[in-house]
């Protein structure tokens, strides 16, 4: 993940390429299992608080107890491929 983050720009362009992929932008779904670990990445860039705020907000916006509360199927929230 080291060199992930220094061939990505470094801790600071890593970072803001995490916002713009968990932004608005549409980039990102939670339903797929591929995103569920995406805001972890924060981790890895020295931004702890933002893999904590970032996880709060998805699971706030996209996981409930109703019938609906999963994004995707049940299989841990996974697309249906």
């Amino acid at each position: 993940m080291a060199t992930l983050v220094h061939l990505m720009g470094g801790r600071k362009k890593f970072t803001q390429r995490l916002d713009t992929l968990l932004s608005d932008s549409g980039y990102h779904d939670i339903g797929n299992e591929p995103g569920f670990m995406h805001a972890y990445l924060y981790n890895y860039a020295g931004a702890p608080a933002k893999t904590v705020d970032h996880v709060l907000g998805i699971l706030n916006a996209n996981f409930t107890t109703e019938i609906d509360g999963l994004p995707g199927n049940d299989d841990v929230s996974a697309h249906d491929p």
